[in-house]
């Protein structure tokens, strides 16, 4: 006795074919490929140049003051500094890639005959001039021809998209480690002394300014040695 289920059922009275159907689909995800890669790079372009425009911008509103004022000392901050270029240079290199994933499409490429004799040097600058200076779509293209290069593109845009994110995430992780950095730097740092203001009378003459020791053991008031001093009041600032 023949057991029947109800797709197959189905597609007996009606014609439907889930095979078909699905087969339908997986073509037209094949044609699309290369659309579909580039609908996501776009949005991951967008993201990743967001994120730099936004550091960028807090860096330079506040003119450096947010790393340069860290207590975190020298050796503190060219650490920060090479994490600072560590992400500048991931965030780059995902922009690169992205921006490679987003482009092309608007030609055919058709591969040519190569020289075997053509040095390495030539086929750069060759590769460099077609990658600024695409040409137009040869007239001897052929559907096979459309079909290779749609697929083709579609695999290296899929590993530029994917090799973008990598550099993304990298940026990212290396974002998380400054700031994990900085605060275990500060947290370690002392605490800077507290400066004390005081206005002296000096000679008849009044002045007002921190106290600092020199390291030869003289006290100055304001950058100021002074030598009869009569009176002296604490304040909070000048």
């Amino acid at each position: 006795m023949t057991h029947h289920t109800p797709d197959h059922a189905a597609e007996q009275s009606t014609g439907w074919s889930e095979e078909a159907d699905w087969t339908k689909a997986w073509h037209a995800f094949l044609i699309d490929r290369f659309g579909i890669v580039q609908s996501s790079a776009r949005f991951w372009l967008g993201t990743i140049t967001t994120l730099v425009a936004l550091l960028s911008a807090l860096i330079v509103v506040n003119r450096g003051e947010a790393l340069s004022t860290l207590p975190v000392g020298t050796w503190g901050r060219v650490v920060v500094y090479l994490l600072v270029a560590l992400i500048y240079v991931c965030a780059f290199g995902a922009v690169v890639r992205g921006s490679q994933a987003c482009f092309g499409g608007l030609s055919v490429r058709v591969p040519a005959e190569r020289d075997p004799k053509e040095s390495k040097l030539r086929q750069v600058r060759r590769w460099l001039n077609h990658q600024w200076k695409p040409g137009a779509v040869p007239n001897t293209v052929t559907w096979k021809d459309f079909r290779n290069d749609r697929q083709q593109r579609a695999d290296d845009a899929r590993i530029y998209l994917h090799q973008s994110r990598g550099l993304g995430i990298g940026a990212v992780a290396a974002g998380i480690v400054l700031a994990l950095a900085v605060l275990a730097m500060g947290g370690f740092a002392d605490d800077p002394p507290a400066v004390t203001h005081v206005v002296v009378i000096d000679d008849g003459r009044m002045v007002c300014g921190p106290v600092e020791q020199t390291t030869d053991g003289r006290v100055l008031v304001g950058g100021q040695q002074l030598d009869e001093v009569s009176e002296l009041t604490v304040v909070a600032n000048c």
